[in-house]
């Protein structure tokens, strides 16, 4: 799956795919007509987010490092995780321990509540630098851990605050020189698709039966597998310099 960072560099994803880990041709039908109604839409870009995040209620965002998330953000943190990837194979608070501990290679943003304090969106760019054979570097930037919550007590269902937080580590990834910023979508989930699509990123392509989410038990990757595709989407260079920055952030 080449992905170009527009210098003349191609990224290639290479994925393991095995009998067992093939999408059946419902669940490749079904994923593919989702993809296909969310790209048919023209993406919303910077403004019309920042609109809809101004729109959502009293909301900031907030960028995550050391010292700066209370015991109490970070049991929130903890059960937001929980909720959205339920039976994840990995405890989130080890994760947040590691990204605080190494703020240079991942950034974190979050969004939090005015009124009530509490925290309803979280998400990071993992920050990865590659020595090429010609001496040049190649610097990647890929989204992890997005999740929010779609309701509040004072509002009731919110829009647009994963989207917001996107944009804003887009920005902070391309004011670091990132040369492509690229996520991995669950391809039968519409809301994180198009979040990715709206943000003006770029379809790469699929990976099949790529990702376990599902839980350890799923490890051997016995048939029927619930490990599941994921679509891939990317921002370069160019596409990053073109962002427009919205008064919010």
């Amino acid at each position: 799956m080449p992905l170009d960072d527009a210098s003349g560099r191609v990224v290639t994803y290479i994925a393991c795919l095995q009998d067992s880990r093939r999408s059946s041709p419902a669940d490749s039908s079904s994923e593919r007509a989702l993809l296909a109604d969310i790209t048919a839409e023209s993406p919303k870009g910077a403004a019309a987010i920042r609109e809809e995040f101004c729109r959502a209620g009293d909301f900031r965002v907030e960028r995550v490092g050391p010292g700066m998330l209370s015991a109490a953000d970070v049991d929130r943190l903890v059960a937001m995780h929980r909720e959205t990837f339920p039976t994840f194979p990995y405890e989130f608070e080890h994760k947040l321990a590691l990204m605080l501990a190494e703020p240079d290679a991942y950034l974190m943003s979050q969004v939090r509540s005015v009124s009530n304090g509490w925290i309803y969106a979280f998400s990071n760019l993992e920050i990865n630098t590659v020595m090429l054979e010609d001496g040049s570097r190649l610097c990647l930037a890929e989204y992890d851990n997005t999740m929010r919550l779609a309701t509040c007590p004072e509002l009731g269902e919110i829009k647009s605050l994963g989207a917001m937080l996107r944009l804003e580590l887009a920005l902070r990834a391309r004011d670091r020189g990132v040369d492509l910023c690229h996520a991995e979508s669950r391809a039968s989930l519409g809301a994180i698709n198009c979040i990715s699509h709206d943000l003006g990123m770029k379809f790469g392509g699929t990976l099949e039966k790529h990702l376990l989410i599902s839980g350890p038990s799923d490890i051997s990757y016995q048939h029927p597998s619930r490990c599941e595709s994921m679509n891939v989407w990317y921002l370069n260079r160019a596409q990053l310099a073109a962002l427009e920055t919205p008064s919010t952030l």
